[in-house]
């Protein structure tokens, strides 16, 4: 925002988007004009879901070594068919 000497604007955060929204307007409320707030995930998971993060978490680490986003979707598919909880 100072790059572009943009000093307030409105957000929308989806997931841990909107974690991140709302962390900028508690640390910055003078920047943010608004937030809009989607689908983020209720404080404590269900236990069943750490799988599901695990995998997202390792895969958001190893994205940079793919060169598409297809070849990202692919290997998250791949993880989180290995980690389902049944």
């Amino acid at each position: 925002m100072d790059t572009h000497k943009i000093s307030k604007a409105s957000f929308i955060g989806h997931s841990m988007g909107g974690l991140a929204a709302m962390e900028l307007a508690l640390i910055a409320p003078e920047r943010v004009e608004k937030i809009v707030i989607e689908d983020v995930s209720p404080k404590e998971p269900v236990p069943e879901l750490y799988y599901i993060f695990g995998a997202m978490i390792e895969e958001q680490i190893d994205c940079f070594e793919h060169s598409t986003n297809a070849d990202t979707e692919a290997s998250l598919n791949q993880k989180l068919r290995e980690c389902i909880y049944r």
